[in-house]
């Protein structure tokens, strides 16, 4: 839990400094939408389409507990 805290807390903070850079929070989302489009799943995770797509979007499958 302390791991993902941190992680949002620091996530949370460029989006702070972008905002106290004069960006939109429009623009600041529609460009972490773009960033993030790969690993965003709407399926069943652990199903197994879930890998297929995964190595579609050429990202990594652990296949040591399959």
């Amino acid at each position: 839990m302390a791991t993902i805290a941190a992680t949002v807390a620091n996530e949370t903070n460029k989006v702070k400094a972008r905002l106290e850079n004069g960006e939109s929070l429009e623009t600041i989302m529609v460009d972490l939408h773009a960033q993030t489009q790969n690993i965003r799943f709407d399926g069943n995770g652990y199903g197994p389409e879930w890998p297929v797509e995964a190595e579609k979007r050429g990202l990594y499958v652990n296949t040591k507990f399959s």
